[in-house]
C-alpha cells in the first residue's frame, strides 16, 4: 500500500468511479477529490487511482449467478447491472444491444 494508509487501483475497462468506491467501500467523490480527478468524473483504463484510507480491501465479486436475465418490467441496463455486478457496457456488448434504451419486458438478456 502507498504510504498514509491507501491503496492503488487500476481503472480496467468499463469502471466507472461508482463501481470502484463500492469494491473498496469508498465514496466515489472522495475517491475523485484524492485523485484530482472533477466533473464529469472522467477516468481511463490503466489510469492509477489512488483509493483513500477508510476504504476496505476489495469486496469479493458477487457469486456467480445465472448466465441470463429475463427483462421485467421497469428494468433498465443500469439496473440490471447493478443486480449482477457488472458494467453497463459488459451487459450492452454481450448482447449486441444497438439501442440499451429500449429493452423489454420478457427479453432474455446474456449475462457476462
Amino acid at each position: 500500500m502507498p504510504g498514509g494508509g491507501q491503496t492503488s487501483y487500476t481503472v480496467k475497462p468499463g469502471d466507472r468511479l461508482y463501481s470502484i468506491g463500492r469494491q473498496f467501500g469508498v465514496n466515489p467523490y472522495t475517491i475523485a477529490q484524492a485523485n484530482g480527478i472533477g466533473a464529469p468524473y472522467l477516468i481511463h483504463p490503466g489510469q492509477i487511482l489512488l483509493i483513500p484510507a477508510g476504504g476496505t480491501e476489495p469486496s469479493p465479486k458477487p457469486e456467480p449467478g445465472p448466465n441470463t436475465y429475463t427483462v421485467k418490467p421497469g428494468d433498465t441496463v443500469y439496473s440490471i447491472s447493478r443486480k449482477f455486478g457488472k458494467s453497463p457496457a459488459a451487459i450492452i456488448n454481450a448482447n449486441n444491444l444497438t439501442n440499451p434504451s429500449c429493452i423489454v419486458p420478457g427479453q432474455v438478456l446474456k449475462i457476462p
